[in-house]
């Protein structure tokens, strides 16, 4: 454990990122949104997912794949909650990142219990901890945000985004995207804040 220190995240560019994220939604996932998650979890992958009692409060986290990657661990109370699915749903998703960019990782350094887990979680720089999240999280907004069906869920909103302009031409981008955002997020479960990165990320804002 001592040498996580010197620990290396492999690195992967946006492009590969995303690619692997839509060669896993198009073999699992190519009924359209919502992508469902917990089934592809569940009964694709045959994993477990695991309540615990109290893990956020324990270290700091909603989620985290087991180490021999047979489940994915989660908080029991947000689990349970239903005004938290959506940001449940990314989470389970940013566990599946992890299996499919880090497997490798996670068998060798990922924790037999929560106080290993926190512990290891310590020991890594910084920097290398912060590639290995961005990894996962660019991989589950992709797999749960297609760009095709993001598109067309903007497009449905064309009419009020030109009104919108329109009637306050100064407006930034950014708080019409936001607005977008609060309209369409139901339709794919996950936050406004999730389709507001995800418009921005994909480069599909046009100004009308």
């Amino acid at each position: 454990m001592k040498t996580l220190k010197f620990f290396k995240a492999p690195f992967f560019n946006s492009y590969e990122i995303q690619k692997k994220a839509d060669q896993f939604r198009k073999r699992y996932a190519a009924a359209g949104i919502p992508v469902d998650i917990e089934d592809i979890i569940e009964f694709e992958l045959k994993l477990g997912i695991r309540p615990v009692s109290d893990l956020y409060l324990k270290c700091n986290t909603n989620a985290y794949l087991t180490a021999d990657c047979s489940s994915i661990v989660v908080d029991e109370g947000q689990y349970l909650n239903p005004r938290n699915l959506f940001p449940l749903r990314f989470s389970l998703a940013h566990e599946v990142g992890h299996l499919v960019l880090h497997k490798d990782i996670v068998n060798k350094f990922r924790p037999g219990s929560i106080d290993e887990w926190k512990n290891i979680m310590k020991s890594i720089p910084d920097r290398e901890y912060g590639f290995l999240e961005y990894h996962s999280h660019e991989f589950a907004g992709r797999l749960l945000v297609p760009p095709e069906s993001l598109i067309l869920e903007i497009g449905s909103c064309r009419a009020d985004i030109k009104r919108t302009y329109d009637q306050y031409p100064d407006i930034s981008d950014d708080l019409v995207i936001e607005y977008v955002a609060s309209k369409i997020y139901r339709k794919f479960e996950v936050s406004p804040e999730v389709i507001a990165r995800r418009i921005k990320i994909e480069k599909v804002w046009k100004r009308p």
